[in-house]
Parts: structure tokens; C-alpha cells; sequence
């Protein structure tokens, strides 16, 4: 859900709207650039066992290019 928001001159909330449809794990992250990244579900209900993470991955692929 997301609500648009004003604190001056005084506070004021509209009203809440959806913001995603559809089926997501409860597991989500906020990028620094306000993108979302979550995980979405599907229609037989299972849930992730393994995520791959890629630590440092800027710095794998200059090394990559300055092999070639």
C-alpha cells in the first residue's frame, strides 16, 4: 500500500492505494534509488529455498574485461 503524504502547512495522508498486485514472499528490499526488489510468488504456493547473491560483481566483471 502507499499513501501520498504533505507535512506543510500541516500533515494531511490521502487515502492508502495498492501499490502491487499480484503474489509476493514476504521478503522485500528498498534499493537507494526508491526500486523495489521482492520475490514473487507463484500459483503452487512454494517458497524459496536458495538465493544467489553476487557480492562485488563491478569489480568481477572490470576484471573480466580487462583479461580479454
Amino acid at each position: 500500500m502507499a499513501a501520498s503524504v504533505a507535512t506543510a502547512p500541516e500533515f494531511h495522508a490521502d487515502k492508502p492505494r495498492v501499490l502491487f498486485q499480484g503474489k509476493y514472499q514476504g521478503y522485500y528490499d528498498i534499493t537507494r534509488d526508491g526500486r523495489f526488489l521482492m520475490i514473487k510468488g507463484s500459483d503452487q504456493e512454494t517458497v524459496p529455498t536458495q538465493i544467489a547473491l553476487v557480492l562485488n560483481w563491478f569489480g568481477e566483471l572490470r576484471g573480466a574485461i580487462g583479461r580479454n
